[in-house]
Formats: C-alpha cells, structure tokens, sequence
C-alpha cells in the first residue's frame, strides 16, 4: 500500500518483489521510506526509478553516499563557482 500511494503500479511492485522478495520484509520507517525520500529529494530521480535499479538488494542496503556513488554515478554534490566570462574565453 506505501508504495502504491507513492504512485508505483501493482506491476511495478509485482515485479520489485519478483526480482527481490525479501524487499516484503524491509520496515517502511526505517528503510523504504528513507532511501526512497533519498533517491527523490536529494537525488531529484522519480521514485519509479527504484523499479529498475539492476540490484534492488543493494540498493536498499546501502548508506545514502554509498547508494549515490554506486547508482548515480556520483558521490557528493558539489557547487562550483560561476564561470566568469573571461574564464571562458
């Protein structure tokens, strides 16, 4: 029920626990909930991209740097100052 009032289909899940059932065991407060508030308001990614990650496994039991680094392809957001126009040219 969370994750179908998160906006993910009963395909969607059907397939999540298909490929991971254990996932039927993970607590909703201690695990779901965070990785999946993680992958949407730090990540900025829909939370239908938890559906495909190759590992759901892994991906849920990561630390949010380790998740990051391992399936976003980055580690820290970093902020780099502005570009001045006479840097770029």
């Amino acid at each position: 029920m969370y994750l179908m009032k998160l906006g993910l289909s009963e395909e969607d899940i059907a397939y999540m626990v298909r490929t991971f059932s254990p996932v039927l065991g993970y607590g909703i407060e201690g695990v779901l909930r965070p990785k999946i508030e993680f992958l949407v308001n730090s990540m900025e990614r829909p939370v239908r991209d938890v559906v495909g990650y190759p590992s759901l496994k892994d991906m849920l039991a990561k630390n949010d740097e380790e998740f990051a680094a391992e399936f976003m392809g980055i580690g820290r957001r970093l902020v780099y100052p502005p570009v001045s126009s006479k840097d770029s040219l």
